[in-house]
């Protein structure tokens, strides 16, 4: 099969747009039932409801950067600087992002406002950790 670069044209006789994203999709919906995520669970991860996991595997939306890079790794990078606006920096496999648009920034922030809350303790993180290896 031919490659295609994102944003790029599909070749003649190719699948368009509409249905690679009800094959992505399709597939997508497998492996979560398969590894026994529910479309909650899911959405949760990408901060996403579950009905938009729902649209996303059947191909009625497009996937947006945003939801692939919730699950990346990120930072928040804050300048000492007040007219440089703050920027998230997201981690992917084979390249990284640099987000300006407050939005953006603003999205991130909260999941590591979210990270935060459910963090362990440092003294319950010792003792899960404790326990952890005693049982390995």
């Amino acid at each position: 099969m031919n490659t295609v670069e994102p944003g790029g044209d599909l070749p003649v006789g190719a699948p368009g747009p509409v249905v690679l994203r009800m094959m992505l999709g399709n597939q997508l919906h497998q492996l979560r039932e398969a590894a026994g995520v529910t479309a909650e669970q899911a959405g949760y991860e990408i901060r996403a409801s579950r009905s938009k996991i729902s649209r996303m595997e059947s191909g009625r939306v497009s996937f947006k950067e945003r939801d692939a890079a919730a699950s990346s790794s990120f930072s928040v990078l804050r300048f000492a600087e007040p007219e440089l606006p703050d920027v998230a920096y997201i981690e992917l496999l084979t390249t990284a992002l640099y987000l300006e648009k407050r939005e953006d920034v603003d999205h991130y922030m909260e999941v590591i406002n979210h990270l935060s809350i459910q963090a362990l303790t440092p003294d319950r993180t010792t003792r899960f950790l404790n326990e952890m290896t005693r049982e390995t």
